[in-house]
């Protein structure tokens, strides 16, 4: 399936550049501070995922700091490795990274990927997601929803995914951001319907860098091309996506024992009831323990003091200033 690229896109990427040259020097002037030799900084891509590693890279030479999503991580961690600071690694959802056969060129830039789509999806396909099921579920229903409610939000969030993997695979430039899941999503007790016809006519309508050509009927036929690879559910879920999705299902008080569920009430149970020894079986824990190891760092003795910030630092270097 082809579609035009198009002119436009590219005042958003001038201003990702910019943000990612402001943080890069930012974090120069940090990692130049007395109180920051021989620390390691782990860069992540928001602040939920500070709230997530914080609980599973708790060690003293080891500080976590975020920048604002994905692009941004990659242009501050290859910025400050251009410029000689070697203690510094990126660690970011895989998207679809793996599918597209990109984590290794990842890698070698010092950035390394969750396992799965995202980290939320590493927490759902964790014990996490069934210690969020007996906290929040109704009783009489429990049995069915252990059963039954990862796998009917993740079938409908693979189909979220076809889409977007048309979008980043063909350029298309949808916006996805801030979709509203009640507009084109149905869902009675465990049953979940996606509209993708619906839901077509929204990202198109929403998307105002859209690529030349697209339809409702390219795109559609685009998803249908794709959905034919049978990707890996785990790889091609949005975590986000499933949460979302988890909430809708939630939202009934033929599931839930409690009101008020939604798609951040969701996250926050996962971060809490995600274990370390869990992380610790992942590939991206060990490939993070062999690069801080090679930088002198043996993070499997654990140290129990809370890892410096960087706005500890910075108010440190006020102080002194």
């Amino acid at each position: 399936m082809e579609f035009g690229c198009g002119p436009r896109g590219g005042g958003i990427r001038m201003r990702k550049y910019l943000d990612a040259v402001g943080k890069s020097n930012e974090l120069k002037l940090l990692l130049n501070h007395p109180s920051y030799k021989d620390n390691i900084l782990l860069l992540l891509e928001g602040e939920t995922d500070i709230r997530l590693f914080r609980s599973l890279l708790r060690y003293e030479r080891i500080t976590l700091d975020s920048v604002d999503g994905k692009l941004d991580l990659i242009n501050v961690v290859e910025s400050l490795k251009s410029d000689g600071y070697t203690a510094v690694i990126g660690i970011c959802d895989a998207d679809f990274d793996h599918i597209l056969g990109l984590d290794r060129s990842r890698e070698e830039k010092g950035i390394y990927l969750t396992d799965v789509h995202d980290a939320e999806m590493m927490m759902i396909n964790s014990s996490a997601m069934q210690a969020f099921i007996d906290e929040y579920s109704n009783h009489e229903n429990h049995p069915i929803l252990s059963a039954e409610t990862k796998e009917s939000a993740m079938n409908a969030a693979c189909a979220l995914g076809l889409l977007r993997l048309t979008n980043v695979t063909n350029r298309l430039n949808l916006n996805f951001k801030g979709l509203n899941f009640h507009s084109f999503i149905d869902v009675d007790k465990l049953s979940v319907n996606v509209d993708l016809n619906q839901l077509a006519q929204i990202l198109i309508r929403r998307s105002p860098s859209l690529a030349e050509g697209v339809t409702e009927d390219t795109l559609l036929n685009a998803h249908r091309d794709l959905a034919e690879a049978r990707h890996q559910e785990v790889q091609l879920c949005c975590g986000h996506d499933v949460t979302n999705i988890i909430a809708m299902i939630y939202s009934q008080r033929w599931a839930a024992c409690t009101g008020n569920i939604n798609a951040e009430k969701v996250e926050q149970a996962l971060r809490i009831g995600y274990s370390f020894n869990e992380f610790k079986a992942t590939n991206l824990y060990r490939k993070i323990a062999t690069a801080v190891r090679a930088l002198g760092v043996d993070i499997a003795i654990a140290n129990n003091r809370l890892q410096p910030t960087i706005g500890s630092l910075s108010l440190t270097s006020s102080a002194e200033a």
